[in-house]
């Protein structure tokens, strides 16, 4: 373990006392290679490489600045790189010195971003953490300027009606006696947005839908290492602060009794929207 996983920097919860553990940016590194080529994936279906209409981009809950590098450096995009924890600004910062990148800390609930701005706003694998994505929406279609393109790809985006057996799985292994009070600064936030809902939101806020997929696979779980490495580093990250090594533990029994009760459906989902001219 890393000194700065160990470190426990914690940020306020809006609306609650509750302190949440920051996430660790090293941690993130060593298991979300597949989230990462999910997003370039996204980004090359819409051109972003090598079109010739560049000029500004925002990526939101950027992580520890992968996607945003590629942007900067391969696809001469000037980048505004936000995240709600510092270890992942910090990392962001230096892997984009010198390249035209911003970054700074911002939790998305409370996400400002200049109206008319951007050619293209991504939020890649940070919606499924917010409760509320309104807010957070409202402010990245506002933030399009005519004809740019919105990036969105978050888990738990199966039909309403499919309801959430992974949440109510995973929540029943955090409240057994042994988790509970050692999580009490880490709750499970986890939540779900189905992906007609999201399409219609943006619909009603002027976007036009160009493209959806759902359950997009992420490489990186076709085996047990790989798959508690990728869970450790996202889903299981800010226990991972709190409890150390000790979440191979929570990990391995929530695993046991997802498989268990065939409850492993995360619904990777992406949209792509326009901006009309």
């Amino acid at each position: 373990m890393t000194n700065d996983t160990l470190s426990r920097s914690f940020s306020q919860t809006k609306g609650s006392k509750v302190a949440q553990p920051e996430w660790s940016a090293s941690e993130y590194e060593e298991g979300n290679e597949g989230q990462f080529q999910a997003a370039f994936n996204a980004m090359e279906s819409i051109d972003a490489w090598n079109t010739s209409d560049k000029g500004y981009a925002a990526d939101i809950g950027c992580g520890s600045g992968r996607l945003v590098e590629a942007l900067a450096r391969h696809g001469g995009w000037k980048v505004d790189a936000k995240d709600v924890s510092q270890s992942m600004i910090d990392a962001v910062i230096k892997r984009c010195e010198g390249l035209p990148v911003t970054a700074s800390v911002c939790d998305a609930r409370d996400l400002s971003l200049d109206k008319n701005k951007y050619a293209l706003v991504s939020s890649c694998w940070m919606l499924h953490w917010l409760e509320n994505t309104t807010n957070t929406l409202e402010q990245m279609v506002n933030a399009l300027i005519p004809s740019g393109n919105l990036v969105l790809q978050w888990s738990c985006g199966q039909p309403r009606s499919e309801g959430f057996l992974l949440r109510d799985t995973l929540q029943e292994v955090f409240d057994r006696p042994k988790w509970a009070e050692r999580l009490k600064s880490a709750p499970l936030a986890m939540y779900h947005h189905p992906i007609e809902e999201m399409s219609s939101l943006l619909e009603s806020m002027g976007l036009e839908i160009v493209s959806t997929r759902e359950n997009i696979l992420i490489s990186g779980g076709e085996n047990i290492a790989g798959l508690k490495r990728s869970l450790r580093s996202a889903a299981f990250a800010a226990q991972t602060v709190v409890l150390g090594d000790d979440v191979d533990e929570l990990i391995d029994e929530s695993l046991h009794l997802l498989n268990e009760r065939n409850a492993l459906h995360i619904s990777n989902t992406e949209i792509i929207a326009r901006k009309p001219d």
